[in-house]
């Protein structure tokens, strides 16, 4: 018999919030199905994180930088297409130089979305961005 995996819900338990690790007695148990089951209806169900790259040409590979988590994946758009507009006037390029991953967003049902730098504007610039959200369930 494989041992419980953090992700499911023992029997006879809600589902609305799997722990992340077992609890180490059954006092904690109760007291973290407690806490779950008194969660405000209005909390959201996910959490969308926002995160950066800035790869300049010729560089060795940036690493992604996670900036920040919203509760809204509209706002976070927002927020990712505001980020990108601002890198490209700093680098004096038209903020129409950005495309959209539609697979990206088709593969998340349209909830997360990613934008990028267009590839000849990223050689005239001689950096490459893009910005995306992921999404977290929380419970």
């Amino acid at each position: 018999m494989e041992s419980p995996d953090a992700t499911q819900v023992p029997e006879g338990k809600t589902s609305l919030s799997p722990p992340l690790a077992p609890p180490y007695n059954s006092y904690a148990d109760t007291i973290r199905e407690q806490f779950a089951a008194a969660r405000p209806m209005y909390t959201p169900k996910y959490v969308y994180h926002l995160h950066t790259l800035h790869q300049e040409i010729g560089k060795p590979p940036a690493v992604p930088q996670l900036v920040r988590s919203y509760a809204s994946n509209e706002l976070g758009a927002h927020d990712a297409l505001c980020w990108l507009a601002n890198m490209h006037r700093k680098q004096g390029a038209a903020f129409l130089a950005h495309y959209e991953d539609e697979e990206y967003k088709k593969s998340t049902g349209g909830r997360c979305r990613k934008f990028y730098t267009g590839t000849q504007r990223s050689i005239k610039l001689g950096v490459s961005f893009s910005v995306w959200l992921t999404e977290e369930l929380l419970y």
